[in-house]
């Protein structure tokens, strides 16, 4: 009634019961909702597939999610064969996304974008959620960084911070440090 339709749902708020997952889907039933699973996690653990994923896929798939975020992990020391192993795990109907959040091993431009660019080697249909406040965390260039991945990008997470006595805090989009619409113009 509200005129929402795309909704994100982050997986660290669900209780482990999954009544709560088959409500979502019942509730997203007849409607024109579109959900945005954000999973607090990343793919590669150790150099390998992280084994939890297939069970976050089901999870999306249970209240019908149309997107599955994730950040990337620890790709470095990956030498399977991406297509096949990551290309299996994810079910044809949910869109995978990879996001920057504010460790160093996800949160890096250069890693990011060495790991999309072989998900499309291997033909992988992964994209890039750009979270702009989370570049100040692992002190990067907004611009720069932006740029690097924009042809990866296909959402921009907007969010912004201040320092206050040297530490990062996140504010209302309006009261921080980051000029977010010059940002949306490049």
């Amino acid at each position: 009634k509200l005129g929402i339709w795309n909704i994100e749902v982050r997986r660290e708020y669900f209780s482990d019961d999954l009544r709560e997952m088959e409500a979502l889907n019942c509730a997203k039933l007849g409607k024109r909702l579109t959900l945005f699973y954000s999973v607090p996690d990343v793919i590669f653990k150790s150099g390998q597939i992280n084994p939890k994923l297939l069970q976050y896929f089901a999870e999306a798939s249970l209240f019908g999610a149309s997107y599955v975020k994730l950040n990337v992990g620890e790709f470095d020391g990956y030498r399977g064969n991406l297509g096949q192993e990551l290309g299996t795990s994810v079910p044809k109907s949910i869109q995978l996304n990879v996001e920057n959040d504010q460790t160093k091993l996800s949160g890096s431009a250069e890693k990011i974008v060495i790991f999309l660019g072989a998900a499309k080697k291997a033909d992988l249909n992964i994209g890039f959620v750009n979270d702009l406040g989370n570049w100040i965390f692992t002190k990067q260039d907004t611009v720069s960084s932006s740029k690097i991945l924009l042809p990866y990008t296909r959402y921009i997470h907007l969010k912004n911070y201040t320092i206050e006595n040297q530490q990062t805090k996140t504010v209302p989009i309006d009261d921080g440090k980051l000029d977010w619409k010059k940002l949306l113009d490049n």
